[in-house]
């Protein structure tokens, strides 16, 4: 599966946000604590696969985590 675009990144669709690997409705550093915990063989609550998967190549890994960062770094630009 092709990486995801920006737009795809930033668009909401129904219960699914990029990004929002707690599902807290938002892509911020929790975020990235929930995965890290996931990789970590933790089991985080409220954990949302399909929205951890950032950059939607269907894997959850350290690229994931990067993406997040990005789009983080991109909603405190704006």
């Amino acid at each position: 599966m092709a990486e995801l675009s920006i737009e795809e990144i930033f668009q909401e669709d129904g219960d699914y946000l990029a990004g929002d690997a707690d599902g807290s409705g938002e892509v911020d550093a929790q975020d990235i604590t929930a995965i890290v915990d996931y990789l970590m063989g933790k089991n985080p609550e409220n954990f949302n696969k399909k929205n951890a998967d950032a950059n939607g190549d269907q894997k959850i890994d350290a690229a994931d985590l990067v993406r997040i960062i990005n789009i983080i770094n991109e909603n405190n630009k704006q």
